[in-house]
């Protein structure tokens, strides 16, 4: 992944840093996000509307919903602030993407704007910060990668023989994980860990953690699919779908060659035990009626895009938000 380049914008975070995975586009407010034209017409270009650019395509949002609720850790008595907040941001005609309003769910609903004061505009953004870290840290890093993998390691292991040939494809992204999840567990959860130490404590997090793997669907572990379905396709500057992307489509061309050469037809797929064992495992620990993630395979198609996901998610997008953080 390259090295990505600093930039004036305030917010650019949200598409090269830590955590590139939960903005969107915004063609309609959500219902508890009351913003009015008249609350950020003088954030737009001269002219237009908020309703004008959300049709262009310009509005962009981060909602941290998953958040609303979480258990935080008590100190002296008063539990630790965490905030469900939601971030609306512009795309400027300069390119730029702006924060134009946040709002942290409360009995008020407080809106923060850029032309309230600067120290409240500042804390609003911070809180925002907080959010984004703890689900870039806790989800995007910790869970879909390093846990995630976990998932797809012991299912290699237990169902696929050396022999055969996914196993051989598949083990070189994965000697090393159980070894390094066994010293992440002891640094994170242990009695002095990370974890315990932070504003959501321990509790938060495991719960945090459950309700993301509620919501994990399989298209959202397939990058084309996860970029299309947040609208970000288009959006400039975002170099970590540009990159992303093109490694993609690399990993896909090898994982297709080698699919076809041991699985020459569908029947091949689908008659092949072994294989089907491992990814009615995998299915186990994620899926539910919802998620999309397959139980069996039936087609070539269908593996070939599977065992992409998998390589995927335990390289490149591991590779890229644990750099970033460090």
């Amino acid at each position: 992944m390259r090295i990505y380049p600093q930039t004036s914008c305030p917010l650019w975070q949200f598409l090269n840093g830590l955590n590139p995975h939960t903005i969107k586009r915004c063609s309609r407010l959500p219902s508890n996000f009351p913003v009015t034209e008249e609350m950020v017409e003088t954030f737009l270009a001269n002219g237009s509307s908020l309703a004008a650019e959300m049709t262009k395509g310009n509005i962009f949002i981060s909602d941290y919903k998953i958040m609303e609720g979480l258990p935080t850790r008590v100190i002296d008595g008063k539990p630790l602030p965490l905030t469900a907040s939601l971030c609306l941001l512009y795309l400027n005609p300069e390119n730029k993407l702006l924060p134009i309003a946040i709002q942290h769910p409360s009995k008020e609903n407080l809106i923060f704007l850029p032309s309230d004061l600067e120290s409240d505009w500042l804390l609003a953004k911070l809180f925002v910060r907080h959010a984004d870290v703890f689900y870039g840290e806790v989800v995007s890093h910790l869970q879909k990668t390093y846990l995630l993998a976990e998932v797809f390691t012991m299912a290699t292991l237990h169902n696929l023989p050396k022999t055969h040939p996914l196993y051989k494809l598949l083990i070189p992204h994965h000697r090393e994980t159980i070894s390094i999840n066994i010293i992440a567990r002891a640094q994170l959860h242990g009695p002095i860990g990370i974890f315990g130490n932070t504003s959501l404590g321990l509790d938060g997090i495991a719960e945090l953690m459950r309700r993301s793997l509620s919501q994990t669907t399989y298209s959202s572990l397939c990058l084309p699919e996860n970029i299309a379905a947040r609208g970000l396709e288009s959006i400039p500057n975002f170099y970590y779908r540009d990159d992303a992307l093109r490694l993609w489509r690399i990993i896909n061309s090898f994982v297709t060659a080698v699919v076809a050469y041991y699985y020459p037809c569908d029947s091949e797929v689908s008659a092949d035990s072994e294989l089907q064992e491992w990814v009615n495992e995998i299915y186990g620990f994620l899926g539910n009626n919802d998620s999309g993630i397959p139980s069996s395979f039936q087609t070539v198609e269908e593996l070939t895009k599977f065992v992409t996901m998998v390589i995927f998610t335990s390289s490149v997008h591991h590779a890229a938000v644990g750099s970033l953080i460090f």
